[in-house]
């Protein structure tokens, strides 16, 4: 029973590849969460694509 489970949640996984989240580094794939992009910024010396948000979003504004 516990084998078919494992079995289970493989196959799920290797048909739903999970997405990155926001920070995370992320590769030439761009498997990163809704609303984000995968890019670099060389302007502060970080070369590593990571995903970024498409908007800018103030913290302390109330939705």
């Amino acid at each position: 029973m516990e084998i078919h489970i494992c079995v289970t949640l493989f196959v799920n996984f290797i048909q739903n590849p999970s997405h990155v989240v926001l920070g995370e580094t992320c590769g030439s794939e761009n498997k990163c969460d809704a609303g984000l992009y995968c890019s670099t910024c060389p302007a502060n010396g970080n070369t590593r694509s990571r995903c970024t948000r498409t908007q800018p979003r103030n913290p302390t504004s109330k939705v």
